[in-house]
């Protein structure tokens, strides 16, 4: 035999510089430690991560490891494939807690953790606390720049945690006039989002750092900005 690979009941086709070798695996009896339980548990999650994945999204990770040259210890000329590289990349993030990453570009540090903003779609009004000028109209919080006012949802934040801030804004016929306040009426987030900011129509990420602690996020817009839309609201907290 020249070359095999694989395995065949208890057997192992191994590659080595001798050629290939047929291994019989012992059988293990020995009762796992508690970390290596720990490690067995997360298997399963990690293998419905994988599976809950499209075709595109599976071959985005099998092409990451080919251009990033990220190979195989045993065979350094292969790269490894996609499903390795997604349960090990995801390994680092499910041990910490974290939600799992469904593209490898995500990969931390910084690790970014599950989206703390309830109802960020607005798929109704649930879960935000509303004033007058904020109404929910096509599954969007409009603005009608009548006058200022803010739409808000309560969670403890804590000063000097780092946080990716990501939103849409659409119909917006200029420049709105948004605040980002917290408990208080105070400016949530340190320079350079510690003033009146202005956002056209899009989408907008913001690495953002918390100035002192708070019970709420407020989205404050100033009346006299332009009316806009708000929507696929979230908060991720940033983890070194």
């Amino acid at each position: 035999m020249t070359e095999g690979r694989g395995s065949l009941g208890g057997h192992t086709f191994q590659n080595s510089s001798g050629g290939v070798q047929l291994r019989t695996k012992p059988i293990n009896n020995k009762k796992p430690s508690s970390a290596q339980s720990l490690i067995r548990s997360y298997n399963p999650h990690l293998q419905a991560g994988w599976r809950s994945l499209t075709d595109a999204q599976r071959d985005i990770w099998s092409r990451f490891a080919t251009s990033h040259q990220i190979c195989m210890l045993r065979d350094p000329d292969r790269p490894v494939c996609g499903h390795s590289l997604y349960m090990k990349y995801n390994f680092e993030y499910i041990s910490r807690g974290l939600s799992l990453i469904a593209s490898p570009y995500l990969m931390g540090p910084p690790y970014i953790g599950p989206n703390i903003i309830k109802n960020g779609t607005f798929d109704s009004e649930d879960l935000w606390i509303w004033q007058s000028v904020w109404s929910l109209i096509d599954n969007k919080a409009y603005y009608n720049a009548v006058s200022e006012g803010g739409i808000y949802q309560n969670y403890a934040y804590t000063t000097g945690d780092q946080y990716l801030l990501s939103f849409d804004i659409s119909g917006c016929s200029g420049t709105n006039s948004m605040y980002l306040k917290g408990h208080g009426f105070t400016f949530i987030f340190a320079a350079p989002y510690n003033v009146l900011l202005h956002f056209h129509n899009g989408h907008y990420d913001l690495t953002v750092t918390i100035a002192f602690n708070s019970l709420y996020l407020r989205f404050y817009a100033y009346g006299t900005g332009s009316d806009f839309s708000l929507d696929n609201v979230s908060m991720r907290k940033l983890y070194s």
